[in-house]
């Protein structure tokens, strides 16, 4: 019995070390422009182009008054 539970403990603490060091990693390269999600990257653009659309307008309604 405490055998299976030492196990578990022991895998736990692994698991903990990996998604901590995978973590880390992720942080790292998001930091520095190395990786970028796709839903991230998909939103990013989405906002860009509506800030050049949003800014097109705003010229053409300059331009109109």
């Amino acid at each position: 019995m405490t055998e299976g539970l030492n196990t578990a403990k022991a895998n736990r603490d692994q698991i903990k070390a990996n998604f901590k060091t995978a973590f880390a990693t992720m942080q790292k390269r998001k930091a520095g422009n190395v990786y970028v999600p796709k839903k991230e990257n998909i939103f990013l653009e989405w906002v860009a182009y509506i800030r050049r659309e949003k800014a097109a307008v705003n010229v053409i309604g300059a331009i109109a008054r």
